[in-house]
């Protein structure tokens, strides 16, 4: 099993498979092409559907920067893909292509290469199921926490602290943040006014309820006793604004 860095991760917003995975993408073929004074890309399937409400292009070209970079939504092949977000980057040189690779991003913020193995996450936990590492704490006598720390290694306990904090950071944004929303659509951020209209109607609900009921004690307290009800008499409600 792969490390759990692998499962929570920091990237870029708002979508795991159409920006953090292009921009994951983007930055590791940089890096295998430091000569390229150009690149282009080619972006298929749902990453060309909706790559420009999610600002895929502005994901990728942000990471190649500041490197000129051509970002096209090429639709669909002629060939069917081998999955639904596939990416094919060129590096040019001089106007000569010098480099290519195919690129899925395949949700998460993951990535995988096509034909190129060495890219892989290494699997760093021996057991593949939890059933294993349940029976082997239990013969340990530890607890699934001291497994996972061993397994992961050091700073991994730091690195979740990291986690914690931008999950933190990240609601506090989504709530303050206020005007439209980025992605070409006009819609406008609604958090920090869903927030103040429940907090409005929690305020008004406090207040009624600190009024009426002392109303009602008062206006039932007028309310002359009743003779007892005798057995062939039916009981009848009082009207209901009555006691309001």
């Amino acid at each position: 099993m792969e490390s759990l860095r692998e499962l929570y991760k920091i990237g870029r917003g708002p979508s795991s498979s159409h920006t953090m995975g292009p921009a994951k993408a983007a930055q590791l073929f940089k890096n295998l092409y430091p000569a390229a004074d150009a690149f282009r890309v080619d972006l298929f399937g749902s990453l060309s559907a909706t790559g420009k409400g999610h600002k895929t292009d502005v994901a990728i070209k942000d990471e190649l920067s500041p490197i000129e970079t051509e970002v096209r939504f090429a639709g669909l092949p002629q060939t069917p893909l081998e999955h639904e977000n596939t990416m094919d980057f060129y590096a040019l040189q001089n106007g000569r292509q010098i480099g290519y690779a195919r690129i899925l991003s395949v949700g998460g913020g993951e990535i995988r290469v096509v034909g190129k193995p060495q890219f892989d996450k290494p699997q760093i936990y021996p057991l593949s199921s939890f059933a294993q590492i349940s029976a082997l704490c239990a013969s340990r006598n530890i607890r699934l926490s001291d497994y996972v720390f061993e397994m992961e290694g050091d700073g991994f306990r730091a690195y979740l602290h990291d986690i914690w904090r931008a999950m933190k950071q990240s609601i506090l944004d989504g709530l303050t943040t206020n005007g439209v929303l980025d992605g070409g659509l006009g819609l406008s951020a609604r958090h920090s006014f869903c927030i103040s209209k429940a907090t409005l109607m929690k305020a008004r609900s406090q207040k009624k309820t600190a009024w009426s009921a002392p109303t009602r004690l008062r206006q039932v307290s007028r309310t002359p006793a009743a003779a007892p009800l005798s057995p062939r008499r039916p009981a009848v409600r009082a009207p209901w604004y009555r006691l309001c």
